[in-house]
């Protein structure tokens, strides 16, 4: 049985996507002076550093600010400005899946000297008012990192407590809900929780993708039509460098154990043989981006293991069929 999986995007930034689910990220925050009072009317300019794109806003009468629909990842710079005050910087921001990243900013007048100031300050990006209910979020660098057998989107969603594979609360796997990119990709036909899961294949490419959200109970009108569990899923963007890797993978029967305990087992016969590309990078810098992923899996696996009964087997031999 051979599979082919190929992804390929081409991403104009800024980008509007009109469908179901989340495949953004947020920020909000708050200008302060030094005095702690609300600062309003500065300008609030988020950078994406490895594609350049930027994202501005002004603070209101109160001082907050809103980024409502920022691309998954980072780094990003955010530079607060305005007239008669010091420009400030933060750097190292990460933006996640479905989630609100908050920052405080505080402003400084330009005319007043001060000696060394040190200020110091705790942020917690999972316990917040922003929140809409318990999610778990498995970004690319766990992608990476973790064990996975058959490189399936069940082999990560057991990061989430509640999980059993694809199964959440104890509901059926079937009862769940899966995008790519705001795409819905359920198995319609309600044989299995994903499409190709019959075949033992994944609906998109592991090495596509960029952030996997998992929510159990969201307060958010955005995602809706699940019983467990809505899984979100956005897949990688090209950026202003020039990236790609090649992969293989393998599995057969001599990779299994021949016994359990004094037991022999029949492992049966089985290939499977997975082999995968990926490439990104910018057609026109800061603008303009491509992103090309392709994955074939071949694979030949075992019939029934079960034999007839026989004098062995009901004399009590230890041979595992």
């Amino acid at each position: 049985m051979k599979r082919f999986l190929l992804s390929l995007a081409l991403v104009l930034c800024p980008v509007l996507a009109y469908a179901q689910g989340v495949t953004t990220g947020a920020m909000t925050g708050n200008v302060y002076s030094l005095e702690g009072e609300a600062v309003p009317g500065v300008r609030v300019v988020a950078k994406h550093l490895p594609s350049g794109t930027v994202y501005g806003a002004v603070s209101n009468s109160t001082g907050r600010f809103t980024f409502p629909a920022l691309r998954v990842g980072g780094p990003y710079q955010v530079t607060a400005t305005k007239l008669g005050m010091k420009p400030d910087v933060s750097e190292g921001i990460n933006i996640q899946l479905g989630k609100t990243f908050n920052l405080a900013i505080v402003m400084v007048d330009e005319t007043v000297k001060l000696s060394d100031v040190v200020v110091t300050a705790k942020k917690n990006a999972i316990l917040n008012s922003e929140r809409s209910g318990a999610a778990t979020n498995i970004n690319k660098d766990l992608i990476q990192q973790m064990p996975t057998l058959s490189r399936s989107i069940g082999d990560f969603t057991r990061a989430t407590p509640q999980a059993n594979g694809l199964s959440f609360g104890g509901q059926d796997a079937r009862f769940i809900n899966f995008t790519v990119d705001g795409s819905i990709f359920n198995n319609n036909f309600g044989l299995a929780s994903l499409p190709g899961g019959q075949t033992n294949s994944t609906p998109v490419s592991l090495d596509a993708i960029e952030e996997l959200q998992i929510n159990l109970a969201p307060y958010d009108v955005r995602q809706s039509g699940f019983v467990g569990a809505g899984i979100n899923a956005v897949t990688r963007r090209g950026d202003n460098d020039y990236k790609a890797s090649a992969y293989f993978y393998t599995r057969n029967e001599g990779l299994l154990g021949k016994t359990a305990d004094t037991n022999i087992i029949n492992r049966g016969l089985f290939n499977v043989k997975q082999i995968g590309f990926r490439v990104g990078g910018p057609i026109i810098k800061d603008k303009l981006f491509f992103f090309l992923n392709a994955e074939q899996e071949t694979r030949t696996d075992p019939g029934p293991a079960f034999v007839a009964s026989t004098r062995e087997l009901r004399s009590g031999s230890n041979v595992f069929r």
